[in-house]
């Protein structure tokens, strides 16, 4: 049996010239669980309690953060940055995790919460926000100066004035809209004033920033622009699903992704069996839970890199390990694991064909496994917008029968990134593109091959025959041309 050791995430030096930053990703500093969290997982498994410890969507025990060795730096980058001297804080200090629903952008975000509470000795003032409280860029200054003593005086720019009390704030931004400079300028004080009075350099860590408004998240963004410039450091992460990218190009701050973007989007999609392997058999491990190794390697396949579908697949096992007196997960073809944790994934896979049924879009989901499949069958080669509206394109002129669209062609594609089942991890409209959860792919090959799905089985012949519109029959190589616009 293999041992519960997980990979080590690279740390970088610390600084001499400024205090170390905290080490927001200590659960995997080490190559081992830390012995509290082998001492609590055991614990559960003596008084019977398996459920949570892979529970999808929140931190689990222990938070899924193998194969995310990258974005685990760059966030520490950012806080090393952070924490710099105050002369070096020209850049600006700001990530952005982006990536299908599921990806484990949340556990990250959890990570650094936890990190930077309020007794943080850090130097480091966080201001937690999720994207639906900002509608408009108001609740920006009311969640800064919510962590400040009120004042009674007033700190004046040269775009306006700020009275340190939620009722004035509030008062002032109520007519403002972004791109004026009321809103820009209150918040630059609001945030000068945080700094000063608290003598730590604000963090904004902003969860589901998708469903921010374009304009708060500007007013966010260039008031941290001026404020760094000025020498005031000051930061923030943001996280959301593919949607965040089309909000931030609403934004006023065309700079954020126009300059150095590289730096400042980390994408969050999928990660290698082994991290997916190593992910469920440390837990397993620290619990007692016998199981084979190999037969485990194997069965991460099902999950196809999906983190959500990897926690699904240890808690399958914990369900069944709880069942029976030997304590034992068995990962075999067929097995309890393996039909419990099916059971788990028809659920998500049901749900998204229902969505798209609904809307006359399952020909597309057809065509874009296609896609996929021939781009794996060509050794893994990147589909770009080209192909990828295409395929769309051809779903859309052939839909199951009794079937009619409801969306347009763009509209079409623009929807399956917001399912989070289509996304770019560049961020760049014209890709390359992946498919997040290729396996329901798989499920939607399935219905359209099985006679008993009679609409959709009906018009399988029509899509195969539509397939060269949009891959290629002669060089794969062709295909990556992307020059023409979808």
């Amino acid at each position: 049996m293999r041992s519960s050791r997980q990979p080590c995430v690279p740390l970088r030096p610390h600084r001499p010239c400024y205090p170390p930053r905290m080490d927001a990703f200590a659960d995997i500093e080490t190559t081992e669980l830390r012995p509290e969290t082998k001492r609590r997982l055991a614990t559960m498994a003596s008084e019977g309690r398996f459920k949570g410890v892979f529970q999808p969507g929140s931190a689990g025990l222990p938070p899924l953060l193998v194969g995310r060795q990258d974005q685990a730096n760059r966030i520490n980058e950012l806080l090393d940055d952070l924490l710099g001297p105050p002369a070096a804080s020209r850049t600006i200090h700001a990530v952005t995790l982006h990536g299908p629903r599921g990806a484990g952008k949340t556990v990250l975000l959890d990570i650094v919460k936890r990190a930077l509470g309020p007794n943080n000795s850090e130097g480091i003032g966080i201001i937690l926000l999720e994207g639906t409280d900002l509608p408009t860029p108001a609740p920006l200054l009311d969640a800064v100066l919510a962590q400040v003593p009120p004042s009674t005086t007033r700190t004046n720019a040269r775009t306006g004035g700020v009275g340190l009390g939620l009722a004035q704030v509030r008062a002032s931004t109520s007519e403002t809209r972004h791109g004026g400079s009321a809103s820009h300028g209150l918040l630059k004080d609001a945030l000068r004033h945080h700094a000063q009075v608290r003598s730590q350099r604000p963090l904004f860590v902003v969860d589901e920033a998708h469903a921010a408004s374009p304009d708060a998240l500007g007013v966010m963004l260039n008031s941290l622009q001026a404020l760094n410039g000025e020498g005031t450091p000051c930061g923030a992460i943001l996280a959301g699903t593919p949607d965040l990218i089309s909000v931030l190009r609403r934004a006023e701050a065309t700079w954020y992704l126009d300059r150095n973007r590289e730096a400042r989007l980390v994408p969050v999609g999928s990660i290698g069996n082994t991290d997916c392997a190593l992910a469920i058999g440390a837990p397993l491990d620290a619990m007692g839970i016998e199981y084979s190794q190999s037969a485990l390697m194997e069965a991460v396949r099902w999950c196809s890199g999906n983190p959500y579908f990897t926690q699904a697949l240890g808690a399958a096992a914990l369900e069944v390990a709880a069942g029976n007196a030997d304590r034992k997960a068995d990962f075999g073809e067929g097995a309890a694991v393996s039909e419990r944790f099916r059971s788990l994934a028809r659920g998500r896979y049901n749900e998204a064909w229902q969505n798209l049924d609904e809307l006359g879009l399952t020909g597309c989901a057809r065509q874009l496994g296609a896609l996929w499949r021939w781009a794996e069958a060509a050794q893994g080669l990147p589909f770009n917008s080209r192909m990828v509206q295409s395929a769309v394109n051809s779903g859309v002129r052939n839909p199951p029968l009794d079937f009619k669209p409801t969306l347009s062609e763009q509209e079409a594609h623009t929807h399956f990134q917001h399912l989070g089942l289509l996304w770019s991890p560049s961020a760049s409209p014209e890709g390359p593109w992946q498919l997040a959860l290729p396996s329901f792919f798989d499920f939607v090959e399935e219905r359209y091959r099985d006679p008993r799905w009679h609409h959709y089985n009906k018009t399988l012949d029509a899509l195969i025959e539509d397939q060269p519109s949009f891959i290629p029959e002669d060089d794969p190589d062709d295909a990556l041309d992307d020059s023409s616009s979808p």
